[in-house]
């Protein structure tokens, strides 16, 4: 069953504040079969004035090992990331301290960001926190974090939004809290195997939270602008989803798979073609909740299925033919029978 995640702020005491997610829901599978699956968050924001903190809550356990925060050095480090992540045409990027990076489209300057690389998991250091709730998590992140300091320590706030992005990898049992997947009852009589699955994000979905998660203040969260982006490979059909999404498109070949392993090592392997899907809830006044449903079919034909169909209709041919074997020994024996008799009875008569 689909879960809830949440998004709120801690101390928020501005109407001006303004919030902006984007959130890509990676569910694919390496080229050699095996299901990967991560969401990225990436939260842009402007005047937090006040405010404490930014806080997700994630209803599946999220670790040290399992929350990646590099995801920042390596797109400003690619100009070719930022330009496919950001939609905009990079100018340039600049460097304005040890934590963040000033990258510029060209234009008139309203799509600048300040984007915050330093993002890693140090609770003790008045960094990132992870805690665990009930049967989820909850990942915190101290605005001191997005707010660099001038030479007298002081906080230095300029007009240029921020930035920031993570990432949370997903073992199939957190994947099972966001969609669900089944397979056909006749799957044992086919070569192949077709397979339903269903994608049910829901975000600030109240009475999908647990009560700890319900008393914080979900509806101040100055959410104006969400887009969630769904990325499955070629091979799985659209089905139908609970409103057109506003745009599909074809991933860039051989673009992401640096993107997917931020650590090194390729372990990563994505398909060859990926599909993007995305949908966008903009309010103005604020965004209280957000619902993204959709329905995929997939056809699945694996070695194992292929040599198992065909083992079991070697084996339905072999069973069928003793079947047969016999059935025709039966109706030989009884010719042999029923002739002579028919013949001697006839005798008797005629």
């Amino acid at each position: 069953m689909a879960k809830s995640l949440a998004f709120w702020m801690e101390g928020r005491k501005t109407d001006k504040t303004f919030i902006e997610l984007h959130i890509n829901y990676w569910l694919l599978q390496h080229k050699g079969g095996k299901d990967f699956s991560c969401i990225d968050f990436g939260v842009k924001f402007r005047d937090l004035g006040e405010v404490e903190s930014i806080n997700f809550y994630l209803p599946f356990k999220v670790s040290k090992d399992n929350y990646y925060s590099r995801l920042g050095e390596l797109i400003c480090s690619r100009k070719d990331l930022i330009q496919t992540i950001f939609n905009s045409r990079h100018k340039s990027t600049v460097s304005t301290s040890n934590t963040s990076v000033d990258i510029n489209f060209e234009g008139d300057g309203d799509d600048d960001i300040r984007f915050f690389t330093q993002i890693s998991h140090s609770p003790e250091n008045g960094g990132v926190r992870i805690s665990e709730v009930d049967d989820g998590s909850i990942i915190t992140f101290p605005t001191v974090l997005f707010k660099p300091r001038d030479d007298g320590g002081e906080n230095k706030l300029d007009d240029r939004p921020g930035y920031f992005r993570f990432r949370v990898a997903l073992n199939s049992q957190d994947k099972s809290m966001l969609s669900t997947s089944y397979k056909h009852t006749d799957r044992f009589v086919l070569s192949r195997i077709d397979s339903t699955e269903i994608v049910d994000f829901r975000l600030n979905e109240v009475r999908d939270l647990p009560g700890i998660i319900q008393t914080k203040d979900l509806s101040n969260s100055a959410l104006e602008n969400i887009h969630f982006f769904l990325i499955r490979g070629v091979d799985s059909e659209f089905k139908q989803a609970h409103e057109n999404f506003k745009r599909c498109r074809l991933l860039e070949k051989g673009l992401w798979n640096d993107y997917l392993n931020p650590e090194g090592g390729g372990r990563t392997i994505p398909p060859t073609h990926m599909l993007i899907y995305h949908w966008k809830d903009s309010d103005s006044n604020g965004i209280e909740k957000f619902t993204a449903f959709a329905k995929f079919s997939k056809i699945i034909v694996t070695k194992f299925t292929f040599y198992a169909f065909i083992l079991i209709a070697l084996l339905m041919g072999t069973v069928s033919g003793a079947f047969g074997n016999i059935f025709y020994g039966y109706l030989n024996d009884l010719y042999h029978w029923v002739v002579p008799l028919l013949k001697y009875l006839y005798q008797i008569h005629f």
